[in-house]
């Protein structure tokens, strides 16, 4: 998602996104939904969506024990 989002191939990016959140809830590792979500805001962002990367923003901040967190919603906010 992040590589499509980077080179501005937003239906290959959000064809991709579709098949990571449906796959998050399995996630057991808080980092790396951490770093689905944040792509996901950063993808939302990109795109003019900012009330969504907003909403994934403050999901990303509800991960425990993710220490990275506080910097990124700083941006994406």
């Amino acid at each position: 998602v992040h590589a499509y989002n980077l080179s501005r191939r937003y239906r290959e990016a959000f064809e991709q996104l579709n098949d990571m959140l449906d796959a998050l809830p399995q996630v057991d590792d808080a980092e790396a939904r951490a770093q689905a979500m944040s792509v996901t805001a950063q993808l939302y962002a990109q795109t003019g969506q900012y009330d969504l990367a907003i909403e994934q923003a403050d999901r990303v901040m509800r991960e425990p024990g993710v220490d990275w967190v506080q910097c990124f919603v700083a941006q994406v906010k």
